[in-house]
């Protein structure tokens, strides 16, 4: 579970860098309102998509539904960020960072609910929380070392 954390909040800090780096040269700071906009609307109409499936589908289903979703959209926005489209695909960047959050999230924390009860929950949470602090230590570093040599 820490690695797992420590997985997905190391892509947090890389593409939220990014993301809003990006939007940033792109557009300018004046245009953080919108992305704003973005972000409050499609994050929260896919977590709600997401929360609607995940009641009508078994548990370890809805994990893989998530997972592939969010590798999907990675993959997108990857080849999206490199297409002549790129422009709409920066401006989209700081929603697909909180979907990211939200939704990886959603894997880790409903997976540990599941995986541990309430004693051994209050035992093992605050260490898989330290994942997140971990990953933001080293998405630092990568960050710094990435910009540094380009």
């Amino acid at each position: 579970m820490v690695s797992l954390n420590l997985g997905v909040s190391t892509a947090f800090v890389l593409v939220q860098t990014s993301a809003f780096g990006l939007f940033i040269e792109a557009f300018g700071s004046h245009a953080l309102p919108y992305a704003y906009f973005s972000v409050a609307i499609l994050s929260s109409l896919i977590a709600y998509t997401f929360l609607q499936i995940s009641q009508r589908v078994a548990f370890s289903r809805s994990l893989y539904i998530n997972l592939s979703f969010l590798a999907t959209m990675c993959l997108v926005f990857w080849i999206g960020l490199r297409s002549a489209w790129s422009r709409w695909f920066i401006f989209l960047l700081p929603f697909w960072f909180q979907t990211l959050v939200n939704l990886a999230n959603l894997v880790v924390w409903h997976l540990a609910g599941h995986a541990f009860h309430v004693r051994q929950a209050k035992r093992v949470f605050g260490l898989i929380v330290a994942g997140n602090w971990i990953a933001n230590i080293v998405g630092g570093v990568l960050v710094a070392s990435f910009l540094g040599s380009s």
